[in-house]
């Protein structure tokens, strides 16, 4: 079925070029360059795939664009610009970006996400969100015994903005008073998260919590119930980004066989 499927596709796409072909102006010279009609051909589809309608209009219009193009390579050459050694530099990059680029592409056809797997890591992710959203503050400080210091405040009913406002090391937060913005236990690092999901309501930790930024009190503002978008509404983000863990992966796996050598 695979095989009989590939043969319809390229079918179609000879059929699609052959029909082009036909009102495609044919090859012209530049002073003594020639502009193929492949040439045109391959820029007309590259702007209908813009979404730009694919008429004789059009690629005329690209045949235009290709002649004022050689056009001016002609002249850069004449002025030397093609001996530029950063020009050499810039030529090796955008060739390496462009064999890259289709490698990727063809990588993706050769190795499609399957429905399975897209709706397995679907359900993996929304379960790691959970099914709520949570509104924390916290006072960030730099030893666990100011932090004590400071719960023991909050329990004889110090006010918890005030006392952000006055001693978290958290610039981003001070002038909120500690206040973080809404998201899932999956947006808050470890054991940050874990803290959160604890508390009710109102309530504040009342124990320092360690992190790598330090010491947290934390105090949960609010919370909601999380409404996660559905399956049709990020599958394409989901297959692109299993997708790139995928190729992740494949490099992981060239560096592991590949000689580097770093120069001296």
């Amino acid at each position: 079925m695979r095989r009989h499927l590939s043969v319809s596709i390229a079918t179609s796409l000879i059929f699609s070029a052959a029909a082009w072909a036909g009102d495609t102006p044919g090859a012209v010279t530049v002073n003594g360059q020639t502009i193929t009609r492949t040439h045109i051909e391959f820029v007309a589809m590259s702007k209908a795939k813009e979404g730009l309608a694919n008429t004789p209009e059009l690629r005329e219009q690209v045949r235009e664009y290709l002649i004022n193009r050689v056009l001016l390579e002609q002249e850069a050459k004449k002025q030397g610009i093609d001996k530029l050694p950063e020009l050499k530099t810039e030529i090796e990059l955008a060739t390496q970006a462009l064999l890259v680029a289709k490698f990727i592409e063809r990588y993706k056809i050769e190795h499609p996400i399957s429905e399975e797997e897209l709706r397995k890591e679907y359900d993996r992710q929304r379960a790691e969100l959970g099914d709520k959203e949570y509104l924390p503050s916290h006072i960030l400080v730099d030893d666990r015994e100011e932090a004590l210091k400071i719960i023991a405040q909050l329990n004889q009913g110090a006010d918890f903005r005030e006392i952000a406002q006055q001693k978290t090391k958290d610039d981003a937060t001070r002038k909120h008073g500690g206040g973080l913005q809404w998201s899932s236990k999956a947006g808050f690092i470890e054991p940050f998260a874990e803290a959160i999901v604890k508390l009710k309501k109102g309530e504040h930790t009342q124990q320092p919590v360690k992190t790598e930024h330090g010491w947290h009190v934390i105090k949960l503002d609010d919370e909601r119930p999380l409404v996660p978008p559905s399956f049709e509404q990020v599958r394409v983000k989901l297959t692109e980004v299993m997708h790139r863990d995928r190729i992740d992966k494949y490099i992981e796996t060239l560096r592991s066989k590949a000689e580097i050598k770093s120069g001296e």
